[in-house]
């Protein structure tokens, strides 16, 4: 796929323009550690307590208190185990020509024009359950940053910056197709004659849409019996795929 030109340094200042929103994990990181201390305060001081009442004969308050220790010190290592507080010290500014991050070791800031690559994967348990998302911005430079669940509302910041990637990446994928080169997309190839994925292609008058959720990027056919599946987390510049192809299909002689 072809690639901006790689801008000189990590854009500061007025290259990014104006501050839009922040996504800031750090006060769910503040959350995490006071119910860490208050849980794990109260496990340790109910051990010493347990073993007094069992060992003097008192198992009434003895394995209440046994019990609450372990659940305690049980909620703990399930909190940490979960990763409570993995990537809570980021903070994402979104502004109005690219973003900055800051935390866990990273410093840095991406102009829109220099992102070459998006692959956002979100995935949902159960009607009942959020969706977790995991998106991995790629740079010009080779940079790469991963943005997951420690950071608030990070579905929300994953589309604007998908949208702001597709809006500079579709034209230029439609050109290099509609001069007869290939563009790739993780596991697809998108090239003049149709979308091929493992030795398998749909011509253009075969593809109707390509559907993009619960993990999967999907290239449906208008029979329903040769649609092209691949996960998300695997198809970078999912939504510039699904684009191109809308338009390619709608019109198969005619690029752009």
């Amino acid at each position: 796929m072809p690639t901006p030109r790689s801008l000189p340094g990590r854009a500061v200042g007025p290259r990014l323009g104006t501050l839009v929103r922040e996504f800031d994990a750090r006060p769910a990181r503040r959350r995490a550690l006071a119910w860490l201390t208050l849980l794990g305060l109260a496990g340790i001081a109910l051990v010493p307590a347990a073993a007094v009442y069992l060992t003097s004969g008192r198992p009434l308050l003895g394995v209440p208190a046994a019990l609450l220790a372990t659940g305690y010190l049980g909620a703990v290592v399930w909190i940490l185990a979960r990763g409570a507080l993995r990537g809570r010290d980021t903070v994402v500014r979104l502004h109005e020509g690219g973003l900055t991050v800051t935390g866990s070791g990273l410093r840095g800031a991406y102009l829109w024009d220099e992102l070459t690559e998006v692959t956002v994967s979100g995935v949902r348990r159960s009607h009942r359950a959020r969706t977790r998302w995991r998106c991995v911005l790629t740079a010009v430079d080779g940079r790469t940053l991963t943005l997951g669940d420690g950071l608030p509302d990070v579905g929300d910041l994953a589309g604007t910056v998908v949208a702001e990637v597709a809006r500079r990446l579709v034209p230029r994928v439609l050109g290099v197709v509609g001069s007869g080169g290939t563009v790739r997309f993780g596991p697809f190839a998108v090239g003049p004659d149709g979308v091929a994925k493992d030795g398998r292609r749909l011509p253009w008058p075969a593809v109707r849409e390509v559907v993009i959720g619960n993990g999967l990027v999907v290239v449906r056919s208008h029979d329903g019996t040769g649609d092209l599946v691949a996960m998300a987390g695997e198809t970078p510049n999912a939504v510039v795929l699904a684009e191109v192809c809308h338009r390619r299909a709608r019109s198969p002689r005619r690029m752009g």
